[in-house]
């Protein structure tokens, strides 16, 4: 007898994998992440998924592997946020050298180099001294994102508020823009990473008044 009635046969095709594919996924995720069978396969697990989007790989911001808890203890700081701004000293910003405008704007282009791993991860939370946080309320990112040529260095990461506004979901639509502008060459790649590593904020006011 089919249990089916009502949807079409790729309908329920499609249902059915994705029950196979949740069961078959174990990857411990923090909260506001999911697993991603291509990343897992990395020994990497987690993504993070963006509020309002699937897990699809244009939703991911930064590859998270499986991340130890921090404990409560914001003792050995050395860095401090500065509103929605990073500590100025301690992430001053880094780009790949060889991501040139023809580089980073060929689709796909920041799956290829995102590689941030459990240490790196941990260790920008605890010098920032944020000991609690998941997926909504922070978002480890970088200065210079990865697809305005930005590294995965530890220069480049800092731990971003979503809130206050301006906060991680702003800085992702200037993100967006900047790359659209700088690859239909409205803007050069150096003023795009210069405007958004100086400070951030301002440049969003410019674009988003």
């Amino acid at each position: 007898m089919c249990l089916c009635l009502g949807l079409s046969l790729g309908q329920f095709a499609h249902t059915l994998y994705t029950i196979a594919f949740q069961r078959s996924q174990r990857c411990d995720c923090p909260d506001g992440w999911a697993c991603n069978p291509k990343y897992q396969k990395q020994g990497k697990g987690c993504v993070y998924i963006v509020p309002g989007r699937a897990a699809a790989s244009s939703s991911v911001h930064v590859v998270a592997p499986k991340v130890a808890p921090l404990t409560n203890n914001s003792v050995g700081a050395t860095c401090s946020v500065h509103g929605a701004l990073p500590d100025a000293t301690c992430t001053p910003g880094d780009i790949f050298p060889n991501a040139t405008k023809a580089v980073i704007c060929v689709s796909g282009y920041t799956l290829t180099v995102r590689n941030v791993p459990s240490s790196l991860w941990n260790k920008v939370f605890a010098e920032y001294g944020i000991t609690q946080h998941n997926g909504s309320t922070y978002e480890l990112t970088t200065l210079i994102p990865l697809e305005l040529g930005g590294s995965n260095d530890i220069k480049n990461l800092f731990p971003e508020a979503a809130t206050p506004s301006p906060g991680f979901h702003e800085k992702d639509r200037l993100e967006n823009y900047l790359h659209k502008v700088v690859c239909n060459g409205s803007m050069t790649l150096q003023a795009a990473q210069n405007g958004i590593s100086t400070n951030w904020l301002q440049f969003f006011h410019r674009f988003f008044p």
